[in-house]
């Protein structure tokens, strides 16, 4: 696998995220403009992971077996498609299915481009070093798609109570979704590796590991105070009068910290 197919995966990777982090920034904002309580709000944040807690596992099987196109196919048909009729239809319900959608879609992103510099022809080392800059990109996208559709709300936003703002919103974290597929589609898919056959055994067999067990105990930890803080964040500034780019500034800021 050479560089320039690495720099392929990230480009493909942190647009599709890019995208998803965007929603986390625009939904909420949209939902507590149309007078939606904070609960509501806590809801629909919460809608992002839902999907992502049932399909992690069926995705990651889907893909041994399909590799990385197909997944990302339908990932970007899904979340592009979603989001379009979210910007047709700027409506609640149909915002939380985006939400939905949007998190099937990063999850199927990580788990696919994760899977696809595992099994590339690499050196211990210089896969240590890949899946470091791997690594890098959830955090640009949690800085880019932010500021992004903040900006875009900022600069868009009409006269109070229309709401053609996050309407273009919506199209322009499509237009990312889309373009991912740009990149994704010039990744050279890796070789099937003839492993060995295993017995198959549940995937609940991993939770035997300590190690495995704190290791998911420590990400869990993670993600939930960063949900709690992208939550947090779009409410309390909502109400404190902030612009919509000056919250996203504040959680890209909080992203791009995450490398360190």
């Amino acid at each position: 696998m050479s560089r320039a197919q690495l720099l392929l995966v990230l480009c493909a990777q942190t647009l599709m995220l890019a995208s998803f982090q965007g929603l986390k920034l625009a939904a909420p904002l949209y939902a507590l403009s149309v007078g939606v309580s904070d609960g509501a709000v806590g809801a629909l944040v919460a809608l992002f992971a839902a999907s992502q807690i049932f399909l992690a596992i069926p995705i990651g099987r889907y893909a041994d077996k399909k590799g990385l196109h197909t997944p990302m196919a339908y990932a970007v048909v899904g979340s592009s498609g979603m989001l379009f009729i979210g910007a047709l239809h700027p409506e609640i319900l149909i915002i939380s299915v985006v939400a939905v959608v949007l998190g099937a879609a990063n999850c199927v992103t990580l788990i696919v481009m994760q899977r696809h510099v595992g099994r590339a022809d690499l050196s211990d080392e210089a896969r240590r070093n890949y899946f470091g800059w791997l690594a890098i990109s959830p955090a640009l996208s949690s800085s880019l798609g932010p500021l992004g559709a903040g900006l875009i709300i900022d600069l868009l936003t009409p006269a109070e109570g229309d709401y053609v703002a996050f309407q273009y919103c919506f199209l322009f974290l499509a237009v990312l979704s889309c373009a991912s597929w740009v990149f994704t589609r010039k990744v050279i898919a890796a070789r099937n590796l003839n492993a060995p056959a295993m017995p198959k055994a549940p995937s609940w067999e991993l939770l035997r590991s300590a190690n495995f067990r704190n290791i998911l105990f420590i990400n869990w930890l993670q993600s939930t105070v960063w949900d709690v803080h992208s939550f947090v964040v779009p409410v309390i500034g909502f109400k404190a009068g902030y612009s919509a780019s000056t919250i996203g500034v504040i959680l890209g800021g909080f992203a791009l910290l995450q490398p360190l």
